[in-house]
């Protein structure tokens, strides 16, 4: 596993193949690779995969007044994919079960 920590996400075996690339999650997958691309000034890799990034990532989405839906469908779209890299034994557990659940909407929009 060590050294899938250091591989670029797009040359993991099957990458194809992974959920964060499957009908409308691409769109909230690559969200996350652009910006740890910006963050970082580098394509994505496996270790940037941490709940701390995640987080840094859903603070910056909060940050820039998404709506709390979008924030969970993405936020539910990067957790998918790391079930798969943990299932496939590239991570060890899921980063994003750490964190909290942006909160449902509770009041009528206006």
């Amino acid at each position: 596993m060590r050294q899938a920590v250091t591989r670029p996400l797009h040359k993991l075996p099957a990458f194809p193949a992974a959920p964060i690339l499957e009908s409308n999650a691409i769109h909230d997958g690559d969200q996350f690779l652009i910006f740890v691309k910006t963050q970082r000034g580098r394509m994505a890799r496996v270790h940037d995969v941490s709940a701390e990034t995640i987080q840094a990532w859903m603070d910056d989405m909060a940050a820039a007044d998404l709506a709390l839906e979008t924030m969970r469908m993405r936020q539910s779209a990067v957790s998918s994919f790391c079930a798969w890299l943990v299932k496939r034994q590239v991570l060890p557990a899921n980063p994003v079960a750490r964190l909290d659940r942006p909160p449902h909407r509770r009041e009528a929009p206006t």
